[in-house]
């Protein structure tokens, strides 16, 4: 996960865009730098050079008196404060200059160039000759090359690192609001997809490639709305159209049935009729109060429901049947109050106890628990359902027939789950091993 996440483009984005910055800065300021130091040492050796070549005329047209006079002289009228001049005899005693003593890591023989820094941070730069009478002299420059070359290489990767730290801050801030936006719109996809149909993919108003992309999934959900609309009434209008001539058909049969002149054979194969006819009706009735909830048009009341007393008598209701298939129910309920319609939540209670009767076997575990809301779970000890159709179970029509090969429609659950969330809760299934177990979730009463 890790990994995909940084191969994204938008993280890709975030880390290349300090990167280059960083190398572009580098590529245009390190040629600035290197031209004007070149050029700032160039004028010193210049300076220094001009300098030697004044000294070296008197030297030799006038002597050592006049090479001692000319330096006096520009000790003490400097044309440049930073000249640095020295002659001395082999002895150490100076003859002229404004240095006292040979500076220190000089060599005292004749050298075309040295450079020795200095304690202040200069550099002293210059050329060492050997005159007559093994006389040394100086001359020189205190440098500020070695300060202004830490000053721009300092300012080099001060401008590097501002480049790296605005680029990455600009590509936090474009991934935290693209993040932002993406989160809106996963936030949209899973309402849509809890079943939510109305919900749309937000819009930021810029034009840009996402709210293009947002209005292309906008016209493809209303596309998937129209069509789940269109099934839905279809089914309901199905329901409700085939009720009555079923229900004709019952009375029919139901009439038959008391017929004196048929055999004991002929009026067991009748009430096996109205027995699926009575299962058709009933799934007939969930059908259409099921249309009525996802429609919104089914509001329900909010009274004061006490839970523990409305499953107790849904598990007195169905002890009798489970019994009788060799089952019996266990209930722990906790005393648990939640706002809602009786009658709709007692057909919560009536489906699942009755989705656990038909599928389960041995036990079955009714617990209710008070907590941040009323935690209702019914488990049965059946075959369970496969792991890849657990996420199919809610919906109606679907049946597990691999492990589910009794008699239903596939609405029970269905029918449930519409009412839960309803009254605002949540449901889940899982794998009890053995068995399945569904749990309900209610909210406090407000």
């Amino acid at each position: 996960m890790a990994w995909r996440r940084i191969r994204s483009p938008v993280y890709l984005l975030t880390w290349c865009l300090p990167l280059a910055a960083a190398v572009v800065l580098a590529l245009a300021l390190w040629p600035v730098y290197r031209e004007s130091f070149t050029d700032l040492d160039k004028q010193v050796h210049e300076a220094i050079a001009e300098e030697i070549q004044g000294l070296d005329e008197h030297y030799h047209e006038k002597g050592i008196e006049a090479l001692k006079e000319a330096i006096n002289i520009r000790v003490r009228a400097p044309a440049d404060p930073d000249a640095v001049y020295l002659l001395m005899e082999s002895s150490g005693r100076v003859l002229a200059g404004n240095l006292r003593e040979w500076p220190a890591g000089v060599p005292r023989q004749e050298r075309p160039w040295f450079s020795v820094p200095q304690a202040d941070g200069l550099e002293l730069e210059g050329r060492v000759f050997e005159l007559y009478d093994n006389r040394l002299l100086l001359v020189g420059r205190r440098s500020p090359l070695r300060r202004i070359d830490q000053h721009l290489r300092t300012q080099l990767w001060s401008a590097t690192i501002f480049g790296l730290i605005a680029c990455g801050a600009i590509g936090i801030t474009a991934i935290l609001l693209f993040r932002w936006r993406i989160s809106k719109m996963a936030t949209r996809v899973d309402a849509i997809e809890s079943g939510d149909l109305s919900q749309r993919l937000p819009l930021s108003g810029a034009g840009d490639e996402l709210d293009e992309l947002a209005r292309r999934f906008n016209s493809a959900f209303d596309r998937i709305a129209t069509l789940v609309d269109g099934a839905r009434h279809i089914s309901s209008a199905i329901a409700h159209d085939m009720r009555r001539p079923v229900a004709s058909l019952r009375n029919e049969l139901d009439e038959l049935s008391r017929d004196s002149r048929l055999d004991a054979a002929s009026r067991e194969r009748v009430n096996q009729a109205l027995e699926r006819i009575d299962d058709m009706l009933a799934t007939f009735s969930a059908l259409l109060r099921l249309a009525r909830i996802e429609a919104g048009s089914f509001g329900p009341r909010r009274d004061d429901i006490d839970l523990r007393t409305l499953w107790q008598d849904a598990v007195d209701l169905y002890e009798a049947v489970a019994v009788e298939r060799g089952m019996h129910i266990v209930a722990r309920l906790e005393p648990a109050t939640v706002t809602g319609d009786r009658d709709l939540l007692f057909q919560v209670a009536q489906n699942l106890l009755e989705n656990a009767v038909r599928h389960g076997g041995g036990e079955i575990q009714v617990e209710l628990r008070n907590g941040n809301g009323a935690h209702l779970t019914v488990r049965d000890h059946g075959a369970g359902v496969p792991s890849e159709a657990l996420p199919h179970i809610f919906e109606r029509f679907y049946r597990v027939d691999t492990a589910r090969t009794s008699s239903g429609f596939g609405i029970g659950l269905a029918l449930v789950k519409a009412i839960v969330e309803l009254h605002g809760g949540q449901l889940h299934a899982r794998n009890a091993e053995p068995g399945l177990a569904v749990e309900v979730e209610l909210p406090r009463p407000a």
